[in-house]
């Protein structure tokens, strides 16, 4: 009895054959060499890419640091602003009082020898009702040649100095309410803006 091979047939599709490749010496390394460099190429382009992904997420996120440090300063100068503007107001109306009390005497002090020493006539004083014990205070030495008159329609910080020749006025009602620092806070400007 003699076997014969049975031939099968492959149903499969596209059965795949591994084909040998026989390579000398100097192929072989050729062939090493051109994979190695490939790989090498490979590996600096994705070490590339990572490194521009890595800068671009980066850049991106100083780049939101600095908004919100940027929209945080406004914010907090804002703050500060409001809180300063809110303390130099109560600061000078605690302190308005004497500011004014001082003022006046200041300017009676500085005006009242000089007018004296010129006219023979009596001096007038005119001043607020609040302010009327202060202007006594001050001219106690001099009641002989100085009058003092109270007006209601004055400011306390007003005062008027009339003699025969001519007078001398200030307002320092008006003066201490000109103060730039309280009517234009919003405008004041802390170190430099950049932006």
């Amino acid at each position: 009895m003699t076997l014969s091979r049975v031939k099968l047939e492959a149903f499969e599709a596209d059965v795949e054959r591994e084909e040998r490749i026989s390579l000398d010496a100097v192929e072989l390394e050729a062939a090493q060499l051109a994979a190695y460099e490939k790989g090498y190429a490979a590996g600096w382009d994705d070490c590339g890419a990572s490194k521009l992904t890595e800068e671009a997420s980066l850049r991106a996120e100083i780049q939101k640091g600095l908004q919100d440090l940027i929209k945080d300063h406004g914010k907090l100068r804002q703050e500060f602003v409001d809180a300063a503007e809110s303390l130099l107001k109560v600061m000078l109306e605690k302190m308005m009082p004497k500011i004014r009390s001082v003022s006046i005497e200041e300017f009676i002090i500085q005006n009242l020898d000089d007018v004296l020493a010129e006219s023979e006539n009596s001096i007038c004083l005119t001043v607020h009702p609040d302010m009327v014990e202060v202007v006594k205070s001050i001219v106690s030495g001099n009641t002989d040649h100085v009058r003092i008159f109270e007006d209601a329609s004055y400011d306390a910080g007003q005062i008027d100095i009339s003699f025969g020749g001519g007078g001398i006025s200030a307002d320092f009602e008006k003066i201490f309410s000109d103060f730039p620092i309280v009517t234009k806070m919003d405008e004041l400007q802390i170190g430099q803006d950049h932006g």
